[in-house]
């Protein structure tokens, strides 16, 4: 399995040094714009997302469901570092009306700035997730390595024992009576966000994740309803 160098970045603290709004022209190693660095729009897809979206899950095995409510994003450029570098941060909040907890995805394109300003062919983008909620921290890990490579991964959390491999894509696929396209399929083990047990994550270009299978004990929470803008 190939191996994913990419730096855990921390989020959290990272959304207090935001400080513009969406940026007007993503940068490349080759433009005119060296000293900025943003997050390409094809990540963007599969995780940010306006404040009001939301998404209705169910347990194939119980007939649970669960809502997640996007309440919170934010994007623009850290402040410059003495060299002159800006970094494109963004990052979205989705609150569980089952659990109570915070799942907030983000990225910072710092986190792997060596592997971005080099051109490397290798993926670059690596997307977190942190759980959390007061009083209760889970943690945070890799949740999506892009753009997509076949079976690339590598450690999806800094103190904890978890991979992530990137598994496959497809075109197609049908989850909860309705059509995804730009699917792209990644298993977590284990998963330090969805209790030590290994997952695979199902990813929907433009509608986000779409599926979560429990491997461990067989459960799956299927997308049933949506709505994103």
């Amino acid at each position: 399995m190939k191996k994913a160098y990419l730096l855990l970045v921390f989020l959290m603290p990272l959304s207090i040094a935001i400080h513009s709004c969406k940026p007007e022209k993503p940068a490349t190693p080759d433009d005119n714009w060296p000293k900025e660095w943003y997050i390409p729009q094809e990540v963007l897809d599969y995780f940010y997302f306006n404040q009001g979206s939301y998404w209705v899950y169910e347990n194939d095995k119980t007939g649970e469901r669960d809502t997640l409510v996007l309440v919170q994003n934010g994007r623009g450029l850290t402040n410059a570092t003495p060299q002159g570098e800006r970094y494109e941060v963004a990052y979205t909040e989705l609150v569980s009306k089952r659990d109570g907890f915070t799942y907030k995805y983000g990225i910072n394109t710092q986190g792997s700035a060596g592997c971005i300003k080099g051109g490397s062919q290798r993926p670059c983008y690596g997307v977190t997730c942190y759980k959390y909620k007061i009083g209760n921290v889970i943690g945070e890990g890799m949740a999506l390595i892009l753009p997509f490579q076949k079976d690339y991964g590598g450690q999806a959390n800094g103190s904890f024992t978890s991979i992530i491999t990137m598994k496959d894509t497809l075109n197609k696929m049908t989850v909860g009576g309705k059509e995804f396209s730009d699917i792209v399929i990644v298993n977590i083990d284990p998963s330090i966000t969805d209790n030590k047990k290994n997952f695979n994550y199902t990813w929907s270009k433009s509608v986000g994740l779409i599926k979560k299978e429990n491997i461990s004990n067989g459960e799956t929470w299927k997308l049933i309803q949506y709505y994103v803008y």
